[in-house]
C-alpha cells in the first residue's frame, strides 16, 4: 500500500497532474492502545497520512501553528505512517535548508523511506534550488585510494588491496558470470573485471548465483565433479586476463579436501556434478577458491565519512532505490 502513494508522487513527478484517490499507509497500532478517534489533531493526521508525499509537505505546512501540537501526537495516532509522518514534519520545519544538509541530518529516515520519488519530492520541499546528485546506482563503481569499489544498498565494499581480486566487493563467492545459454539469477545486471564476473547485492544472492551455475553444468552440460572445473575456472591463455592464474586441476582438488573428500581416490573426480550437492560445492568453492575468503572493507555512513567525500555519499543516498 505504501507503494500506491510512491506511484501517485512518480506521475506528479512525470508531470501526468491527473487526480488520484489517496491511500492510507498504516502501521500497527502503538503499544499502549488506539488513540482516541475522535480528537481533531489525530483526525488530520490521518487525513494527511493518505498523501502522496509531494501533496503531504505542503498540507503539514499549511497547518501554520497547529503543526507543533499534530507533531507531538504523531506517535499516538493509531493508523498513521510514523516514520513517513515525523521525516514530513522534520522537512516542513527545516524548509530552506540545503538538501544535502538535511539528508545527512535525518539520513537514517530518508534510507527507510524505500522510494526514491518521496526522497526526491522531501528534498525539494526542503531546498526549491535542489538538483539531483550524479547517478550513482546499487552495481556501480567507484576508486578509493587506488582500489577498487562497489556501491551497494547502503553500504560499499572495497578491496583492502589489489591482489584480493574482485570477487569478494562483487558479492559473488564463485566469481560467476553469464554466458551464452546460462543467465544467473538475481544481482543488479552489472559486471566487473575481464572475466566480466556479476555484481550481486547481497552474500546470498552471490551464492545462489553459484549454485545456480553448478546445478545447470550439473543437469545440462552433465559435467563430471573435476570436470567442472574446466569449465568454471579454464586454464585457457587464448581468454588473456579472464583466465590468468587458472588451474582446474588444483582447484578441483582443494573444493574436494574442503568438503571432506580425497581428490587423489580413484572415481571421486569422474563422478557425475549431478551427484554432489551443489550448496556444499558453492560453500566449498567460497572458503577456498576465487579469493572471496580473503575479504575486504565495508564502508558505511556515518562511520566511514571520512574515507569518502559527501556528495558521494549523498548520490548513494538519493540513488539507492528505484523511484
Amino acid at each position: 500500500m505504501q507503494r500506491a502513494a510512491g506511484n501517485q508522487a512518480v506521475g506528479w513527478l512525470l508531470g501526468a497532474g491527473s487526480a488520484t484517490l489517496p491511500v492510507v499507509q498504516r502501521d500497527p497500532p502503538p503499544p499502549a492502545g488506539p488513540a482516541p478517534q475522535d480528537d481533531p489533531d489525530v483526525k488530520e493526521l490521518l487525513r494527511i497520512t493518505g498523501l502522496p508525499m509531494h501533496v503531504r509537505l505542503p498540507a503539514i505546512d499549511a497547518l501554520g501553528a497547529r503543526q507543533a501540537d499534530l507533531r507531538a501526537k504523531i506517535r499516538s495516532a493509531w493508523g498513521v505512517d510514523f516514520d513517513r509522518m515525523e521525516l514530513a514534519f522534520a522537512a516542513v520545519s527545516a524548509k530552506g535548508a540545503a538538501a544535502m544538509d538535511f539528508a545527512f541530518a535525518n539520513y537514517a529516515a530518508m534510507r527507510k523511506i524505500g522510494f526514491r520519488d518521496q526522497r526526491d519530492a522531501i528534498l525539494r520541499f526542503v531546498d526549491g534550488g535542489f538538483q539531483p546528485p550524479k547517478k550513482l546506482e546499487p552495481g556501480d563503481t567507484l576508486m578509493i585510494d587506488g582500489l577498487l569499489a562497489i556501491v551497494h544498498r547502503g553500504h560499499i565494499r572495497k578491496q583492502k588491496a589489489k591482489a584480493d581480486g574482485l570477487p569478494w566487493v562483487a558479492y559473488n563467492p564463485g566469481a560467476v558470470g553469464n554466458g551464452p545459454s546460462f543467465k544467473s539469477p538475481g544481482g543488479y545486471g552489472k559486471t566487473i573485471g575481464p572475466a566480466a564476473i556479476n555484481i550481486y547485492g547481497s552474500e546470498a544472492e552471490g551464492m545462489a548465483g553459484l549454485v545456480a551455475w553448478i546445478t545447470f553444468q550439473a543437469t545440462v552440460n552433465k559435467m563430471s565433479f573435476a570436470g567442472f572445473f574446466q569449465a568454471h575456472a579454464p586454464a585457457n591463455a587464448a581468454m588473456g586476463a579472464a583466465a590468468a592464474g587458472n588451474d582446474p586441476a588444483a582447484y578441483f582438488q582443494r573444493v574436494a579436501r574442503a568438503m571432506g573428500l580425497d581428490p587423489e581416490k580413484p572415481g571421486v573426480g569422474s563422478k557425475p556434478l549431478a551427484s554432489q550437492d551443489a550448496s556444499a560445492v558453492a560453500a566449498a568453492i567460497a572458503a577456498v577458491g576465487e579469493g572471496y575468503a580473503r575479504g575486504g572493507e565495508t564502508l558505511t555512513w556515518p562511520d566511514d565519512e571520512a574515507k569518502l567525500d559527501r556528495p558521494t555519499w549523498f548520490a548513494m543516498l538519493y540513488w539507492e532505490t528505484p523511484g
